[in-house]
């Protein structure tokens, strides 16, 4: 007889619940409810630990729960859908990212920063397109605050984002040359999160290893 796994795992509860402040908790585990059960644990990069109103919180690096639209949270309050899309940012698939990344930014909060932040850093240009496309000025004071208290995480934004420009976008389709073009750059820069001391450096190192690549 085969049996259907109905539940999500104590893996599971455990790292979605760490993903946000423990005032949370409950919502949490509400919106955690409305998805789909994965066929694989989160993943959890440590470097993601970041700050959040001086609580640390571990952002997922990737999720994979079953696809899921704007119905499947119909019932949830406003901050329930806000943690489920929060979660649902970080999917492994980059069209959930995309559509989740359009209703997080309907969402601006403390909590939700960090998941906005790491959007800046995703490769799919579809992705930091669509959250260029729907931010709000309410961000800002958020993102400042964010910038304030996660100093160090700034810097391996700025790094993802400098190496995406250059390895997918700066040198082929859709030659995105000028990095003030690149629209995770834009965002960064609009929301104070681009580290304007430390971004020259890696730029003129990212520039040096396509160089070497360039004369191997």
């Amino acid at each position: 007889m085969w049996f259907t796994k109905k539940q999500h795992s104590t893996t599971s509860k455990s790292l979605i619940r760490s993903a946000f402040p423990e005032r949370l908790r409950d919502a949490v585990a509400v919106a955690l409810g409305s998805a789909g059960i994965a066929p694989h644990e989160p993943f959890v990069d440590p470097g993601r630990e970041v700050l959040v109103d001086g609580e640390f919180v571990s952002i997922p690096y990737r999720v994979y729960f079953p696809p899921a639209g704007i119905s499947d949270i119909e019932g949830l309050t406003s901050t329930e859908q806000a943690i489920f899309a929060s979660f649902m940012t970080r999917h492994h698939d980059g069209h959930q990212r995309e559509y989740w990344a359009r209703i997080l930014c309907e969402h601006p909060s403390s909590w939700t920063a960090p998941y906005l932040a790491a959007l800046l850093g995703d490769y799919v240009i579809q992705v930091l397109e669509a959250v260029g496309d729907t931010l709000t000025d309410d961000w800002k004071p958020i993102m400042e605050h964010y910038a304030e208290e996660n100093q160090i995480s700034l810097r391996a934004l700025n790094h993802r984002i400098l190496n995406y420009w250059t390895f997918y976008y700066r040198y082929y389709s859709p030659n995105i040359r000028i990095l003030t073009d690149y629209p995770g750059y834009r965002v960064a820069e609009e929301l104070g999160l681009w580290d304007r001391r430390t971004a020259p450096k890696l730029l003129r190192k990212a520039k040096a290893h396509k160089a070497q690549q360039t004369n191997c």
